[in-house]
């Protein structure tokens, strides 16, 4: 063969080598947001601005301006940028998601919710291209951690009291600690085994059994049956990982956090008598037809199919489903005028709690095709290269950013919480996190 030749086959199969951050700068700023959303987040407030939405996104802005100015680019790595993996499908939802802002009769309600996508698509390319996964990861595991015993312990004083079966924690929602918790715990728990830096490790343990505990107190349905999914992921990727490695990272690892975690919720079952209010909880979810919540749900999603129906291709403009569902009525929802919304601001119940549907009538067909097509990306792409990282533990860590986002998208057809600032930008970092991992291979 020809060296000319060799040299074009070579490249090639060449894998794709992201631009890395040479700032340590950039980790503090991302820590720092990662506790602050958890830590100080609040209801939502009009046009669902909050604290915690302004730390997102000027922490996107911030972690914007390490990557362009350190960031080792050149042309050919931009358009591989661009390329790699879900990156062109994020970019072009987040054209029109601006495009749907623009065009908006509400401008002040869409720039919000733009702005809530725009920070945390920003937070997921720092981390996809800024996180050196050697020098950075027990750094993000320990913000993690440290930001689920934050959130869930906002509510101790209550739980001091006792004066309430389940919890809401700094979020002040269940729904949305719930979501949050479910989302980040497969991650927790593989890194309470496989994070290489002990101190990460030990605050993975202890995040670990306050996320399950957690989980369990906020009596969330739509959050269980995403971690039953989390659960089920997890388990068969670890299964099929350690039998490629031979059992380099054997099953018997799990054994202490399992038990403890077990050992936990006992406890916190038979002192805040949860096993009174959450197996009456999970029961319900057999007798869906009888539960008036399950059919306000139902009357909320009819309003969304009824919307996507008369807008199929821009919809009614992005963050305007909570004024807009008001023209339509169910029998199973209470009827609310638009102006008395748009004069108290909107709240949860004002949600589709249903990802999907919600996005459909606020940004059309075309952008929920966008939105599904970056998770369908990046499944295939972080799946694809689940066994290319040489580190053991960044293949399991991967597992656990996989197990997290399969949970969420079950989450999201039940939930309202990935419509919030401090639900969605964990969305965009664990996409951001797993992506980082999957090239684990050209991080120095």
């Amino acid at each position: 063969m020809e060296p000319d030749q060799e040299q074009a086959d070579a490249s090639q199969f060449r894998p794709y080598r992201f631009p890395r951050l040479s700032s340590p700068g950039a980790i503090w700023v991302l820590g720092a947001a990662i506790i602050g959303v958890a830590s100080l987040a609040a209801p939502p407030g009009r046009g669902w601005l909050g604290l915690q939405a302004l730390i997102a996104e000027a922490a996107g802005i911030v972690l914007t301006v390490f990557l362009v100015s350190h960031g080792d680019w050149t042309r050919a790595r931009a358009f591989d940028a661009f390329c790699t993996g879900p990156n062109s499908l994020v970019l072009g939802f987040l054209g029109w998601v601006s495009l749907s802002a623009a065009l908006s009769p509400l401008p002040d309600y869409s720039r919000t919710e733009a702005l809530r996508h725009i920070g945390g698509a920003m937070i997921y390319f720092a981390v996809v291209h800024g996180i050196s996964v050697r020098r950075h990861l027990g750094m993000l595991l320990l913000a993690l951690a440290v930001a689920t015993i934050c959130a869930t312990f906002g509510a101790g004083e209550r739980l001091m009291r006792m004066d309430s079966p389940f919890i809401s924690g700094a979020y002040q929602n269940t729904q949305l600690l719930a979501a949050f918790l479910g989302l980040i715990l497969p991650l927790l728990v593989v890194g309470a085994v496989a994070a290489e830096w002990s101190v990460a490790q030990v605050f993975c343990q202890a995040g670990t059994i306050v996320a399950a505990a957690g989980v369990l107190l906020t009596r969330n349905r739509s959050t269980w049956i995403g971690v039953a999914v989390s659960a089920i992921v997890l388990v068969l990727l670890w299964y099929l990982i350690a039998r490629a490695e031979k059992g380099s990272l054997r099953s018997r690892h799990l054994v202490v956090p399992i038990v403890s975690t077990l050992t936990v919720l006992a406890l916190f079952a038979t002192t805040f008598r949860a096993d009174v209010i959450s197996v009456p909880r999970l029961g319900s979810l057999l007798s869906l037809r009888e539960d008036t919540n399950f059919q306000w749900r139902i009357g909320m999603w009819s309003k969304a199919v009824r919307m996507i129906g008369d807008r199929p291709l821009f919809g009614w403009g992005v963050g305007l489903f909570p004024l807009r569902q008001a023209l339509y009525h169910h029998s199973a929802v209470h009827p609310v005028m638009e102006r008395d919304i748009a004069r108290d601001g909107a709240n949860l119940s004002h949600n589709a709690h249903n990802t999907y549907l919600q996005m459909g009538a606020e940004l059309g067909l075309p952008g929920l095709v966008l939105y599904l097509g970056i998770l369908v990306g990046w499944f295939r792409h972080v799946l694809v290269r689940l066994h290319d990282p040489p580190e053991s533990s960044s293949r399991y860590l991967l597992a656990g950013c996989i197990a997290g986002v399969a949970g969420q998208m079950f989450t999201a057809l039940g939930s309202p919480a990935w419509e919030l600032a401090q639900c969605s930008v964990f969305f965009w970092l664990m996409l951001g996190l797993g992506m980082a991992l999957a090239h684990d291979d050209t991080r120095g």
